[in-house]
């Protein structure tokens, strides 16, 4: 996911599965995919195409967590080791949860949340 974020005053609010969402963002290639600010102030991934079990996945207990989550994110792909065996694989991704966790104890609460997905991707070697 690439993400345009937009300036406040391009923030709009949608009404999506009876769920209010301010809009921060959208995805820079799927204009479907959006970043949404819920009513209770956690940030979600938003789908707009899925279906009401599936369009909305959590990034973040608050949008200043989600800032920091994408910096530490942003830090860890910059200091990835070159050429790394699968055990340095699940080190670098299991310190990338714990640093998550620190942020957001809520981050890896469902396998389908963002970061738990990011994470497993880190430990494969795809990111």
């Amino acid at each position: 996911m690439e993400l345009l974020f937009f300036a406040p005053e391009e923030y709009y609010d949608l009404m999506l599965y009876q769920h209010q969402y301010q809009i921060i963002a959208k995805d820079e290639g799927l204009d479907s995919i959006l970043v949404g600010i819920a009513e209770n102030g956690q940030v979600f991934s938003l789908d707009t195409q899925e279906s009401r079990e599936n369009y909305a996945v959590y990034l973040a207990s608050s949008p200043e967590i989600f800032r920091k989550e994408i910096e530490l994110f942003q830090e860890f792909c910059g200091n990835r080791p070159q050429n790394e065996t699968e055990e340095e694989l699940k080190q670098f991704a299991d310190k990338f949860r714990q640093r998550i966790l620190q942020l957001d104890k809520n981050a890896f609460s469902d396998p389908e949340n963002y970061w738990s997905v990011i994470a497993e991707e880190l430990e494969c070697g795809v990111i």
